[in-house]
């Protein structure tokens, strides 16, 4: 599997970055449990799967951190929106890097 950060910091909060035996999540690639702040991925994926997956579970704890819960819409967010920024960080990686870049200043 890809060498993944250990955490990523949202809004202050640190969430861990887990990486499981696929048979452990046998229904799914990967899961947020906001309570614990811990992100699980599951072994087994293709690089471009695994970093989609991990920011479809982002998405997922910035629902829960912002208190936009509604389960009805939230899988269907995260499944779309996530595509959409590993496209982002695929197609246009220097994107990122200026930004960080104007945020140190």
């Amino acid at each position: 599997m890809a060498d993944l950060p250990r955490s990523v910091t949202i809004l202050s909060r640190s969430h861990n970055i887990v990486v499981v035996p696929e048979g452990d999540m046998p229904d799914r690639w990967g899961d947020c449990d906001s309570a614990r702040q811990r992100i699980r991925l599951a072994t087994g994926m293709a690089t471009e799967a695994v970093v989609d997956t991990l920011l479809h579970e982002l998405i997922h704890a910035m629902f829960a951190i912002q208190s936009l819960c509604d389960d009805s819409t939230e899988e269907e967010v995260a499944s779309r929106l996530a595509p959409a920024l590993l496209s982002v960080l695929k197609d246009d990686p220097a994107f990122f890097r200026r930004l960080t870049d104007v945020l140190s200043g």
